[in-house]
């Protein structure tokens, strides 16, 4: 059976600086005819001590999960509202391409071995539903004020979902200054929250 392109999912919080990063990956997967389901949030709000920037990043651990189950004939490729895809991402197409959660592990001077979260693929299986209910616990309820990604990593990590974790190369989760020696990348990040994060934090103090 010829393999599906897996449908591209992302999120961003309304009345801030990220619904116009939003407009720009929309445009470039409209130039390669890919199918996304975009989706735009209320801030969530401080709580408990946790930032409403940090809050809301994390939300997309739910939205893999409600992604998950409206589209359960489809794989998903989750990536950041300031995304760009320069490229047509046909590495998912490859017959050699069988991961279950898939993403980029780089190694930062400031953070060996980071699995970075602007571009991660989750295969439409049970075993990894049931992996991502897991990860949506921790972002939400166990440990909100954490990075996603670092709790996505140590729950793979810890091998009790037997799954197939694939590192993703770089050029399919490239930070446009920072990884400046990565070639012609598929999909660019531009790292919005440096200008957005002290915005979102302030308005969500206020609710």
């Amino acid at each position: 059976m010829d393999k599906k392109m897996p449908i591209v999912i992302s999120h961003y919080t309304k009345d801030t600086g990220y619904e116009k990063e939003v407009l720009n990956l929309k445009k470039s997967l409209q130039t390669f005819g890919l199918d996304y389901d975009i989706e735009g949030i209320e801030s969530l709000g401080e709580e408990n001590g946790v930032q409403a920037w940090r809050r809301n990043s994390n939300y997309c651990s739910q939205l893999v999960q409600k992604m998950l189950q409206r589209h359960p004939d489809r794989d998903i490729l989750r990536v950041d509202a300031d995304a760009i895809f320069r490229q047509y991402p046909d590495l998912f197409l490859s017959e050699d391409f069988d991961a279950d959660v898939a993403a980029h592990v780089h190694d930062f001077r400031w953070h060996p071995q980071e699995l970075l979260g602007g571009t991660i693929f989750f295969k439409n299986t049970p075993t990894v539903r049931w992996l991502v209910d897991h990860w949506v616990w921790e972002c939400m309820i166990t440990r909100p004020g954490e990075r996603n990604p670092d709790l996505l990593k140590e729950i793979i990590d810890k091998e009790k979902f037997n799954i197939n974790f694939t590192e993703l190369p770089d050029t399919y989760c490239k930070i446009f200054d920072i990884m400046k020696d990565v070639k012609d990348p598929v999909i660019e990040h531009f790292q919005a929250s440096r200008r957005f994060k002290r915005q979102v934090n302030r308005e969500g103090a206020k609710q």
